[in-house]
């Protein structure tokens, strides 16, 4: 119950993303509202725990917006492995700095995704040169992910919550 549920959290994300979204965003600084809840979840778990909703994110990101199958699949592992070799670090319990080291996640997991993103779609005329990463998108893309994280982060704990109560539940009998 509890996957098919994350399953249909992944999906409305990826719909919000592709199809509502790019109406009040300008074309590079959409937020990527699935990549931020990836974040969050391996913050808030552990790697093991979180690849499978990160290949399946990236699939489901992938189809629905028309991009070679594998890029986003390939960039959210990436990212959820980078996110939780950092939060094993430097995660403490407090909330204010746990909060603040999941923005720094966020923050540096944007800039990674732009970059396999941006590799994996010009993979064929690759160049540095024409590599358009490093324009106003990767320092305004990343204040959008965190004001979705802002948003997110606590209706997200709050769904992990239920799902830890639901699972006491069935372990009692």
């Amino acid at each position: 119950m509890q996957n098919i549920f994350v399953g249909i959290i992944i999906f409305f994300g990826v719909i919000l993303q592709t199809s509502f979204l790019p109406n009040f965003f300008p074309t590079g600084l959409i937020p990527d509202v699935v990549l931020v809840m990836i974040i969050i979840w391996t913050a808030k778990a552990d790697f093991n725990a979180i690849w499978v909703r990160a290949i399946f994110a990236g699939l489901m990101f992938d189809l629905l917006s028309f991009w070679p199958i594998g890029i986003n699949i390939f960039s959210f592992v990436a990212v959820a492995f980078a996110t939780n070799s950092l939060c094993k670090r430097f995660l403490v319990p407090q909330s204010v700095r746990r909060f603040l080291i999941i923005g720094i996640a966020v923050v540096v997991g944007t800039m990674i995704n732009q970059l396999i993103v941006a590799i994996g779609i010009n993979l064929q005329n690759f160049s540095w040169n024409n590599l358009e990463i490093f324009n106003q998108a990767l320092i305004l893309k990343p204040i959008c992910n965190l004001i979705i994280l802002a948003i997110l982060y606590w209706p997200l704990e709050k769904i992990e919550e239920v799902f830890r109560h639901q699972n006491k539940m069935i372990i009692k009998r």
